[in-house]
């Protein structure tokens, strides 16, 4: 009741042999670990499989990694590999390798605008700067559904810390002001009401935002796209604020989108582990459903790596080790 197949990287009797003493490893679980050292500033990933030996006694699988895992992998390879969209794969005997990845940290912004560039024009950012200051917070957060209103609160983030990188207090404090009363109807859920609130299913084991888009409530996607623009936007505000990014406020509900894109317990009860995260292609994908006609869909590789970056930056400003080690794994 049972059948192995394989793509024989040639046609040897030696490889077609090696690869049939292999073929009743069958594997019946999967595991992925990681681990920050921020001395080194490294990280390193374990990948495990589990196998149930069918016939006979070989338990190793052969494992085909990808070039960004070979790259950084001390494993022993068989001098067999594939060729694959993500480059050349090679081949190891085993159950088990780890890569180790240089992290090499991530700036909330680029520093030293003012004194670093001879062509800066403080006349024309203050004009830039003015711009915000004069508008009311129902024109700079005037878009309701959770991607464009989220771009809405990643704007007014980026133009928050330009501010105080160049001495506009008065800027500075007017956008953080209107961030978090942004960031905290969004994170409050009243009685009644339809919009601008997060929805938590207990069947699909999820949370919606209302107003949904791009079909993050009936299909699931996009959720890291749409959720890393509130993170980054949490992280600003924890910048300047760390009361209000404590747990028991604002950061408890921060954490819960963190979570629901991508947790990183496997005993989580409400979220799934690393939901849009695949963990072998070493990516996110944005399809819900996993059923995307183009290459199950990841068509904002920027938007990903702000989840990343924003999950690492809202876990060093918290204190909150494991959310920043998760961040950097994703990076």
């Amino acid at each position: 009741d049972y059948m192995s197949v394989a793509c024989l990287p040639d046609n040897s009797p030696a490889t077609l042999a090696l690869f049939e003493d292999h073929a009743y490893a069958f594997v019946t679980d999967t595991r992925v670990s990681w681990d920050y050292d921020e001395a080194s500033a490294t990280v390193t990933t374990t990948y495990e499989v589990e196998t149930e030996a069918m016939e006979g006694t070989e338990t190793d699988p052969l494992l085909a990694l990808y070039r960004h895992q070979w790259l950084h992998s001390t494993a022993a390879f068989l001098g067999f590999s594939y060729d694959s969209l993500r480059g050349e794969m090679k081949v190891m005997e085993g159950s088990s390798f780890t890569t180790t990845m240089d992290f090499p940290g991530i700036m909330p912004e680029l520093p030293g605008i003012v004194d670093r560039n001879p062509g800066y024009d403080s006349v024309l950012m203050d004009g830039y700067l003015d711009d915000f200051l004069n508008q009311s917070y129902s024109q700079l957060f005037y878009r309701g559904d959770t991607y464009f209103g989220g771009k809405d609160l990643g704007i007014v983030s980026s133009a928050l810390r330009v501010a105080d990188q160049v001495g506009r207090t008065d800027v500075r404090d007017y956008l953080l002001t209107g961030l978090k009363n942004r960031m905290e109807n969004w994170l409050t859920a009243s009685a009644g009401e339809a919009t601008d609130l997060f929805y938590y299913n207990d069947t699909w084991v999820t949370l919606y935002g209302y107003r949904a888009s791009f079909a993050t409530d009936r299909e699931l996607n996009d959720h890291h796209f749409h959720w890393g623009y509130f993170v980054m936007a949490a992280a600003t505000i924890a910048m300047y604020d760390q009361e209000w990014a404590r747990e028991e406020n604002w950061g408890g509900m921060v954490n819960l989108l963190i979570r629901d894109a991508n947790s990183w317990d496997r005993n989580d009860e409400m979220f799934p582990f690393l939901r849009s995260y695949d963990i072998y292609e070493g990516h996110c994908w944005a399809a819900g459903h996993g059923d995307f006609g183009d290459g199950n869909n990841q068509e904002s590789s920027s938007e990903s790596m702000q989840f990343a970056a924003a999950t690492a930056l809202w876990g060093s400003l918290t204190g909150n080790t494991a959310i920043r080690d998760l961040g950097a794994f994703l990076y």
